[in-house]
């Protein structure tokens, strides 16, 4: 990864850039460089460690106020062992009533859908609630500037590119999973926020 900053060689944080290049399917850019730089600095920080490399990470922001935790960030390589991610974000969330995420990953949803009782949208349409809630965080729009509305759904979000590279979108094999995601024009860069309820 040639447009690795001279300081990240060989350093944790350049680990962890890498693992979201290869899970993300990305080239390296300074773009990319920056996101998630920014996204390790954004609440608690949880880093898998395989061979003396890391090779996953998870990053969860509180709003105690509000009894809720963002999940800002989840990456893991394929070499990282299956299902430790999700431990770390079960592990993490089991403390508050509410667990907010925004991807466009269908896994991340199925994980949502498997530690809270009910997600929005995936079980019913968003309410006042919920906006407020995404309003209290600071996600009640998108990098777009378009206002999410009750479909979850902030436009744009990405860029107006798919949040994986290469290769084919991954899709959940759950009904209404896979329902809820077809809500995101996926090329277009659009981010579906969940809010779910333990």
């Amino acid at each position: 990864m040639d447009l690795l900053h001279p300081e990240l060689k060989g350093s944790l944080e350049g680990q962890l850039y890498r693992a979201a290049c290869s899970a993300f399917r990305r080239p390296p850019t300074p773009e990319f460089e920056r996101d998630v730089a920014a996204h390790l600095r954004d609440g608690h920080l949880y880093v898998v460690i395989q061979g003396g490399r890391g090779v996953g990470f998870a990053v969860m922001k509180d709003y105690t106020e509000i009894g809720a935790t963002y999940v800002s960030g989840i990456v893991k390589e394929s070499v990282a062992p299956s299902g430790v991610i999700e431990n770390v974000v079960k592990a993490h969330v089991s403390g508050f009533k509410t667990v907010v995420v925004r991807t466009q990953n269908d896994r991340v949803v199925e994980i949502m859908k498997d530690i809270c009782h009910l997600v929005v949208p995936l079980h019913r349409e968003a309410g006042e609630a919920e906006m407020y809630i995404l309003g209290r965080m600071g996600l009640g729009s998108s990098s777009s500037g378009e206002p999410v509305g009750t479909d979850m759904v902030a436009r744009k979000h990405y860029g107006g590119e798919p949040m994986i590279g290469d290769g084919s979108r991954q899709r959940s094999r759950i009904f209404e999973v896979s329902r809820t995601t077809d809500r995101l024009n996926y090329p277009g860069g659009d981010a579906l926020l969940l809010v779910g309820y333990k």
